[in-house]
């Protein structure tokens, strides 16, 4: 009899596994970016709360290749803890930190599958940062 309430158990729990692990996932994309404010023409790289993307000059194409995004926010932060919103929230969506320069700004490079990710922090005002997105195939 043991035996038989342990294999419904394990049944049970092996049934309810992928929902709980669902669950979970969104929590966490939820944590990630609680704005809901995502780069223009990028939708699920997430603004830091504060910022706002300049829908108006973001340049979309496809291309055989891939897509070729180039796209802009502004806000007020600090150029470090912007680096680390990114460095911190974007391996949660797949993307892998492959460097950083820190020349004119910070710029940050991610790369996913077939696409590359670069994040350009600038100063602009004493307490406001421009970031420029470019996404476009390896």
């Amino acid at each position: 009899m043991n035996n038989t309430l342990r294999h419904i158990a394990l049944i049970i729990a092996l049934a309810i596994s992928p929902l709980f692990l669902t669950a979970c996932n969104m929590d966490a994309t939820k944590e990630i970016n609680s704005t809901g404010n995502y780069v223009p023409n990028i939708e699920d790289i997430p603004l830091p709360n504060g910022f706002i993307g300049d829908y108006d000059n973001a340049i979309s194409y496809d291309t055989p290749q891939g897509r070729i995004i180039e796209s802009e926010a502004v806000g007020k932060s600090n150029a470090n803890s912007i680096q680390n919103f990114y460095i911190n929230s974007l391996p949660h969506l797949g993307w892998k930190k492959s460097s950083s320069q820190y020349h004119d700004g910070i710029k940050i490079i991610f790369t996913r599958q077939d696409e590359r990710l670069q994040i350009h922090i600038q100063q602009k005002q004493p307490d406001t940062l421009s970031l420029h997105f470019s996404l476009s195939p390896i």
